[in-house]
């Protein structure tokens, strides 16, 4: 079974990692700046600034545009002619990193993205299982608004997150097959801080056919 499970999983990743193409900023008119600085202030001269639409899904094989620019030696950085989406800006230095969700371009004219601070990642670490004791490493754990995509490093379903700015993200959890439904859900990160979410649980279609919804409440269906 497990050769099985890691050509399943190879050949989601292949997908994105084959339909993943890079977009340098600039050219047109300057229409979205920021500044970036270290915790002491400093301007973070020489740091990658990418964004990415914050719809995107990664690793079901589907393009992924993302643009890029570096900052000046006083932290600014611009992106040229951006089209009109809402993004999600993420910077990047060595181990640090800075993130700033949901920015709307409009290409109404000149936008001015908030300033950011470069500070350490933390990392999310959780344990994700399938109802009836299936195999976990079936599951996709997809970063949406990103370019991360992930698996569980083991049949009980451990994964990591790693290297995250700090910040909310929105997480969606994708078993292989067609009998799990979605699973979206969010996890905020510390920086510096490695977050434990705990145990997730993936209920089959079956499993979910056994709950009933009473005043509004879920609750487990008893005997018949």
């Amino acid at each position: 079974m497990k050769p099985l499970l890691q050509i399943l999983m190879l050949a989601f990743l292949t997908a994105f990692e084959c339909s993943h193409p890079t977009q340098m900023a600039g050219g047109g008119d300057e229409v979205t700046t920021g500044f970036l600085y270290y915790q002491n202030g400093k301007a973070a001269a020489n740091s990658m600034v990418i964004a990415v639409s914050s719809h995107v899904v990664p690793g079901l094989g589907n393009p992924i545009t993302q643009f890029e620019t570096i900052t000046d030696s006083l932290g600014r950085y611009s992106f040229g002619s951006l089209p009109a989406d809402i993004y999600n800006i993420y910077g990047t230095n060595d181990s640090l990193a800075s993130f700033q969700a949901g920015v709307e371009i409009n290409n109404s004219g000149r936008k001015t993205i908030h300033n950011d601070t470069l500070k350490p990642t933390g990392s999310i670490i959780g344990t994700v299982r399938l109802s009836a004791s299936l195999d976990s490493r079936t599951v996709i754990i997809m970063v949406i608004g990103s370019t991360m995509v992930t698996g569980p490093d083991d049949s009980s379903g451990h994964f990591s997150l790693n290297g995250l700015a700090e910040g909310t993200y929105p997480v969606r959890f994708l078993a292989v097959g067609p009998q799990y439904p979605v699973l979206d859900t969010s996890f905020s990160v510390k920086s510096g801080e490695t977050t434990d979410i705990g145990e997730i649980t993936l209920n089959s279609y079956a499993a979910l056919d056994s709950i009933v919804r009473t005043n509004g409440m879920l609750k487990a269906r008893g005997p018949d």
